[in-house]
């Protein structure tokens, strides 16, 4: 039980790291399309999280 306790800590620790990265990474993409491209950031359903 101790061990899988220890497991489901660790994964939730890393899954909180990972979430923190990429927060910052789209801060970071985000400003750096709207230095690129404005224009694109303002038009509709185009955006840094856009996959198409």
């Amino acid at each position: 039980m101790a061990a899988m306790r220890y497991a489901l800590v660790a994964m939730a620790n890393r899954w909180s790291q990972l979430h923190a990265e990429i927060e910052a990474h789209t801060q970071h993409l985000t400003k750096l399309t709207q230095a690129a491209a404005p224009e694109l950031v303002q038009a509709f359903g185009i955006g840094t999280d856009t996959e198409d």
